[in-house]
């Protein structure tokens, strides 16, 4: 059978008007198969990361501390230390696109690869096959929708909207850590610090290339405090910023992401960017906000469609 590009050539032979034509749409079927590719590949390659800086986590077997780990029972029953918990609220398993449309029959399940997460009131206990890590939700220190959280002890673990039962996952670690990490940030920034949102992954080659193609990723660490803010070679009093901006991108009338736009005086362009997507506590970001930098460097909520 002839591929789409012979078909079209022989529908109209020798017309050089076809024949760009034809290079235009094989061109387009091309890239859109690399940039699909690199998409899927940089969320595993993120994947892969993260599970690669936990298992650098050393435990002791100390349990003293607020993060507790057990060993593996079997599914006969639960530790004691996780029974204590009380009732769990949800479970949080992951489920491949296949499984999502019915087809894990078909293609089996993912699910091996990932930890289990089950909430209950007063933390979150990840099932490995190591055992169980049971964290107090005020240990949660950052969350990246829809890439991953991470604990007081440094350790990372994988989280997408593939998950069961997300959506109150995802409320749930913003609500705890706006409790628990704002106050800890406004205290910083009164005290002259800076406080600092750092790059939750980092990124490789083909990652920054596919960044380019999209909208700015966090590639360093960003720096706000009383007196500016700074990124990589940047660093921006507040008295050189016109504007501050926060654009969300629609789609159909949906919120596909949110961009932060930092504008210098004078300047043309945007001096730094940073989609909402690479943040990790991007949601902190613009609660701390509104109390380090003057009020009228805040402009109202802007959005435009999906490009």
């Amino acid at each position: 059978m002839p591929d789409i590009a012979t078909a079209l050539l022989l529908a109209a032979p020798g017309q050089p008007g076809t024949i760009l034509l034809v290079g235009i749409i094989v061109t387009v079927i091309i890239g859109s198969c690399f940039l699909c590719y690199f998409a899927l590949t940089g969320s595993a390659e993120k994947a892969r990361q993260i599970t690669a800086q936990s298992a650098k986590v050393e435990f002791t077997g100390d349990n003293s501390g607020p993060i507790r780990r057990y060993p593996p029972t079997g599914s006969a029953y639960l530790p004691s230390g996780v029974a204590s918990l009380g009732e769990s609220q949800y479970v949080h398993r992951y489920e491949s696109i296949a499984e999502q449309c019915h087809l894990g029959w078909l293609f089996g399940s993912s699910a091996d690869k990932y930890p289990t997460y089950i909430s209950y009131r007063d933390a979150i206990v990840v099932v490995a096959p190591e055992g169980f890590t049971v964290i107090p939700w005020e240990e949660v220190t950052e969350f990246l929708h829809p890439v991953g959280f991470k604990a007081s002890n440094g350790q990372k673990f994988v989280l997408t909207n593939d998950f069961t039962n997300y959506g109150p996952l995802y409320e749930r670690f913003q609500s705890e850590i706006l409790l628990s990490v704002l106050p800890k940030a406004l205290a910083a920034v009164e005290a002259g610090q800076e406080w600092v949102f750092e790059p939750f992954t980092e990124l490789d080659f083909w990652g920054r290339f596919t960044a380019a193609l999209n909208r700015p990723q966090l590639m360093a660490p960003l720096a706000i405090g009383k007196q500016g803010i700074r990124y990589k070679d940047q660093n921006l009093a507040w008295s050189d910023v016109s504007s501050i901006q926060l654009v969300k991108h629609l789609h159909n009338g949906a919120l596909c992401s949110t961009s932060l736009v930092i504008h210098k005086n004078w300047a043309v362009f945007a001096s730094m960017q940073f989609d909402f997507h690479s943040v990790a506590n991007s949601f902190l970001l613009t609660e701390l906000l509104p109390h380090v930098c003057p009020q009228h460097l805040l402009v109202p909520a802007g959005s435009q469609g999906a490009r």
